[in-house]
């Protein structure tokens, strides 16, 4: 388990491997263990499993404000920055397909 600061906040975050990454998001009251038995069948790429805000291990803000979608797909991408992770794709189960197509939008030229 990792937890790396990103805008005032604690996510927790488990990175496997090496290769191009892919970027790995949970459902709602899911979190990282989601992907736990994927990651070693992805031994050829980075596998970056977050705990989303409010989920697993990462912080749980008091200010229902910080949940909104924009701060969402900010703190990924603070995070792949954090990661050195320019480019990646992403995976998405139900809550976190809609982050990922959010995220996609938001900065089309990381995926």
């Amino acid at each position: 388990m990792t937890r790396l600061a990103v805008n005032d906040v604690y996510l927790n975050v488990e990175v496997t491997h090496t290769g191009p990454a892919i970027l790995l998001l949970h459902g709602f009251t899911g979190s990282s263990i989601t992907w736990a038995s994927y990651t070693d069948v992805w031994r050829e790429y980075t596998t970056v499993a977050v705990d989303l805000l409010g989920h697993g291990h990462s912080d749980c803000p008091s200010d229902p404000d910080r949940y909104r979608m924009e701060h969402c797909v900010e703190d990924l991408l603070t995070l792949l920055d954090r990661l050195d992770v320019q480019r990646t794709a992403v995976l998405g189960y139900s809550m976190g397909g809609r982050v990922a197509l959010h995220l996609t939008l938001r900065a089309p030229e990381r995926q």
